[in-house]
């Protein structure tokens, strides 16, 4: 499996790469487990396989795995409001395509929606559409699912 990750800053014209091992990209496993069945990233933001740049100096990043048996896709992150809000595209290639959109309204405020589909000739599927307060953890966080109109 070959994980490549690029990226752009802002304010630069350059669109630099750099290749992740198994075990530099996913958490560890064990020894009955492998990489391609069994293991998950290490990050949910991709930003931070490079802690040594600030995550507001990111235009976009992409995630590219190739050469797997069945894991093949690429993952795009175009980021606004310094980094703040983003809009993910995730396509694999098998045809699942997922899209979500995360905006940060105002501090400890954070819309997100994610719709997707099975394959390029399918319907796009809403299936999620949420409103978090004090998202960043604690006892104080609440969650309300939007489409449904519930706390959830």
């Amino acid at each position: 499996m070959k994980i490549c990750y690029k990226y752009k800053l802002k304010f630069s014209e350059k669109i630099e790469s750099i290749f992740l091992r198994e075990d530099e990209y996913f958490d560890p496993i064990s020894e009955s487990e492998n990489y391609e069945d069994d293991a998950i990233p290490k990050y949910n933001d991709p930003r931070e396989y490079l802690p040594e740049i600030n995550k507001n100096k990111f235009d976009w990043d992409e995630l590219i795995i190739t050469e797997s048996k069945e894991s093949n896709k690429t993952i795009r992150t175009d980021y606004f409001a310094d980094g703040e809000s983003q809009l993910i595209n995730r396509k694999d290639n098998n045809g699942y395509e997922l899209v979500i959109q995360s905006f940060l309204i105002r501090p400890n405020e954070i819309y997100i929606s994610r719709i997707e589909r099975s394959g390029l000739d399918e319907p796009w599927k809403n299936t999620s559409f949420s409103l978090g307060l004090n998202f960043e953890g604690g006892k104080n966080e609440v969650w309300y699912d939007l489409k449904e109109r519930i706390l959830i």
